[in-house]
């Protein structure tokens, strides 16, 4: 794992559940998405999804799923993201000529930006983070998705969202467990 390994980023999340049976269901779609991508997806990726699965960090940042079997709650995938974002840019009228979007692919949300990879290199472990307001406002952050996990919650992304931090430990919520908290009349960061 480059950037210092999975493990201080497994110290900065606290994981809300401990069902790994979910994260093991999420990580079960890894292949279907690669194989619908064409594209092997990177190892800081794939270890959250194993370690994690997918769902929301402090309610503001999402790690979707690789890929969805429209099971009813089941949030966004890594696939249907990508599909959305791609034809987001047939829509827009202005674009940032720097990305193409078939090199786009996207693997989660946050409360201000699409959170997508840049496919351009060959190795997967090598794809930076691009953050996309809307297809005209994307930045490139130079560094992939455990990095960005790391200084949205402890600090240190670059201006213009150097304030943008969530603190550590930061929560994290797997989606099905969301759901189970919906449904038993709480709110489910309240409940936190």
């Amino acid at each position: 794992m480059r950037e210092g390994g999975q493990g201080r980023l497994f110290t900065v999340l606290r994981k809300l559940s401990d069902r790994p049976e979910d994260a093991a269901e999420d990580a079960a779609g890894i292949a279907a998405a690669e194989s619908a991508l064409g594209m092997r997806l990177p190892q800081d990726y794939v270890d959250f999804i194993h370690e994690f699965g997918g769902g929301s960090i402090e309610d503001e940042t999402r790690v979707e799923v690789p890929y969805s079997t429209l099971e009813p709650g089941m949030p966004n995938s890594v696939i249907g993201g990508t599909e959305a974002v791609r034809n987001s840019f047939l829509r827009a009228r202005r674009v940032d000529d720097r990305f193409s979007p078939e090199r786009l692919v996207r693997w989660g949300g946050d409360s201000n930006f699409d959170l997508l990879w840049n496919t351009s290199e060959p190795n997967p472990d090598d794809w930076p983070v691009v953050l996309m307001e809307n297809p005209g406002e994307m930045i490139d952050l130079g560094f992939g998705m455990r990095e960005f996990i790391l200084r949205r919650c402890l600090g240190g992304l670059p201006s213009p969202l150097s304030d943008y931090r969530l603190g550590a430990p930061a929560s994290f919520l797997h989606w099905r467990e969301e759901i189970r908290r919906w449904e038993s009349g709480l709110d489910p960061w309240e409940a936190c």
